[in-house]
């Protein structure tokens, strides 16, 4: 019997992905040059992690680089984010007037009896718009 094993290597050249810059400095080099461009990105912790402020310093960054951005907050009312957001000198208010952000509420009430498969349907309605009219501008 031979002492060599049959390994088969599943390595290849690393590719860089596409990188849009949040201009927060320091998380740019930690994320070597920014999120991932065009993919999804989730933030994910725990109670008081700063999940929130992230969210709403990224959108802030970004409309200040001219990109526009939906945060949809199933917990917190448009009008606690915007009044949190003035206290770190965010006008949201300000940024949805002129069309680079929509804060959606879809306030659903915990106490609401449910039944049957979970659907997206109506707040994929919602961001969509109604006829004619736009959530961004």
């Amino acid at each position: 019997m031979s002492d060599k094993t049959n390994r088969v290597t599943f390595t290849v050249e690393p590719r860089s992905l596409s990188k849009t810059p949040t201009n927060i400095k320091g998380l740019d080099e930690v994320l070597h040059g920014g999120l991932p461009t065009g993919r999804l990105t989730i933030i994910n912790g725990g109670p008081g992690a700063g999940k929130t402020v992230l969210a709403l310093e990224l959108l802030v960054r970004g409309a200040v680089s001219g990109h526009s951005s939906v945060f949809i907050s199933f917990e917190e009312t448009r009008e606690t984010m915007r009044g949190n957001a003035l206290a770190m000198g965010w006008n949201l208010a300000g940024m949805e007037e002129a069309g680079t952000l929509a804060l959606i509420n879809p306030e659903i009430r915990y106490d609401a009896i449910s039944s049957g498969d979970f659907s997206i349907d109506g707040l994929c309605a919602i961001l969509e718009g109604r006829p004619g009219e736009s959530v961004l501008k």
